[in-house]
């Protein structure tokens, strides 16, 4: 007669502790939102549900009071140690889970303290505070991965520079956003090249763009996805906020956790892989939503042109025939254009806005697929759009890396002056093809250049892995050589 009351009263505390936890987890996300994906009502409910059968079952087992704890820091602690880059929170998770074992109590009160923990590593900061102060007038460059210059349609609104022979740096996003970020063409940056061990860091003296407005005391932020784009490889110098869609998890653990093992058994990609160009807008207009008494740098990259093999918008698997594969790039364009849209009617009329890719995508033209591999124009030739400073259209050669100056000074002139040749270099896959290409179309070619004497970063094995899934790894784990389209 005694048993059965303790019993249910160790079920209860076990019921009670989850529960406890998931709403803690749910308030802190709700409440404190990070940059990225935010809590949902119906999620975090089902949250709460979940974990309290969860509890309650468990609790149940033979001894189940004690074993819980040590189950949850078992379940927790992973987690917690990947997405904080602290393997040790892993051995604390377990110490504490021990603990639990000796006084169950305890135990249930250290699991509904993980709540926090949870939620503090998926909320975790991702900015610095802001610069007061400063006069010019807002800037925002959104770059679009993929995305060839007969790809965009017309831009909402009106007041748009058009430019028809907008010519990328490089085929392939690492030298091309190096690049645009400095300036400058891969030989004179020397940054983005594959070499043995890696790749070359962009010479240390030149100045990314985000550092040049800054020192003129502009607030800055950047949203972006593509792994090629991460803080590891210097994309965040310069930024006060620098949010990488990598970065993020969801903010309820549950969430993350259901979703990333139906993705492991053959289920669809996650909601972070999926809605990463939606949740990469969504952070950006909250941001831009904020207001600041300086003026404002945002730069946005979205990715979904790129993912139209792997992740095609519909979700609808294309087979391997041409006419599938545009259609699936197609359907791909047209719902980033949706986002991009959304991005533009957010920012108003106010700023100065750059619209660019980092590249191009050959779909067949001369029997190609993809991008990184040749110098030809399907890679090169990118939509160059401008508004903010007047209104017409150019088909003269311009070289994106002059949007740099043109960002800066707030003129265009660095641009409509366009450029009769325009360095180019820096594919994936042959260290030789350097060229210059000359108004018109016509591709000189170049000797290489020297080899770098600079930096060259070694990809650690979670940036390897953010590249496979984006079809830049081959199965020899040969950085660079790429195996998507």
């Amino acid at each position: 007669m005694i048993a059965v009351p303790m019993r249910r009263e160790r079920i209860r505390d076990g019921v009670l502790a989850m529960a406890g936890f998931a709403v803690i987890e749910a308030a802190v996300g709700a409440l404190w939102p990070a940059a990225g994906p935010q809590v949902v009502t119906w999620e975090a409910a089902l949250s709460v549900v979940g974990w309290s059968a969860f509890g309650g079952i468990v609790a149940a087992l033979p001894q189940g009071h004690r074993l819980l704890p040590l189950a949850w820091a078992l379940i927790l602690g992973p987690h917690l140690a990947r997405t904080a880059d602290a393997p040790a929170l892993a051995v604390v998770a377990l110490a504490l889970g021990l603990v639990g074992v000796l006084r169950p109590r305890v135990g249930a009160a250290l699991i509904v303290g993980s709540g926090l923990a949870a939620a503090a590593v998926g909320q975790r900061p991702e900015t610095a505070p802001p610069i007061e102060g400063g006069a010019g007038r807002d800037v925002v460059l959104i770059t679009v991965d993929t995305l060839r210059a007969d790809a965009l349609g017309a831009l909402p609104g009106e007041g748009w520079w058009v430019f028809d022979q907008a010519i990328s740096a490089a085929p392939w996003t690492l030298p091309a956003m190096d690049s645009l970020m400095r300036g400058l063409p891969v030989r004179r940056h020397g940054g983005g090249r594959v070499v043995e061990g890696g790749f070359t860091r962009p010479d240390a003296r030149t100045t990314p763009l985000a550092e040049a407005l800054q020192a003129r005391g502009y607030a800055t932020a950047a949203f972006v996805s593509n792994p090629h784009l991460r803080a590891e490889l210097g994309f965040d110098e310069g930024f006060q906020r620098f949010a990488h869609s990598d970065r993020w998890v969801e903010p309820l653990f549950g969430v993350h956790t259901a979703q990333a093992w139906r993705h492991r058994l053959g289920g669809p990609l996650p909601r972070l892989r999926h809605d990463r160009d939606a949740l990469l807008v969504d952070a950006a207009i909250r941001w831009w939503s904020a207001g600041s008494s300086a003026p404002r740098f945002l730069w946005v990259h979205l990715l979904l042109p790129h993912e139209y093999r792997r992740d095609p918008h519909p979700r609808r698997a294309p087979s391997d025939s041409p006419a599938d594969l545009r259609a699936a790039y197609r359907g791909n364009v047209d719902a980033c254009a949706a986002e991009l849209t959304r991005l533009l009617a957010a920012l108003g009329d106010g700023p100065l806005v750059f619209v660019t890719a980092d590249h191009g995508e050959s779909l067949g033209e001369e029997g190609r697929w993809g991008h990184g591999g040749a110098l030809v124009d399907p890679q090169l030739r990118v939509p160059l759009r401008v508004r903010g400073l007047g209104e017409g259209r150019t088909a003269r050669q311009v070289a994106v890396v002059d949007l740099y100056r043109a960002a800066v000074e707030g003129s265009l002139q660095p641009l409509v002056q366009g450029r009769p040749v325009v360095e180019v270099g820096a594919t994936r896959r042959s260290p030789s093809a350097w060229g210059a290409r000359i108004e018109g179309g016509a591709l000189i070619p170049r000797s290489a250049p020297g080899e770098s004497s600079g930096e060259i970063l070694a990809p650690d094995d979670a940036l390897k892995q953010a590249l496979e899934a984006i079809g830049y790894v081959d199965e020899r784990d040969r950085i660079g050589r790429g195996k998507g389209p």
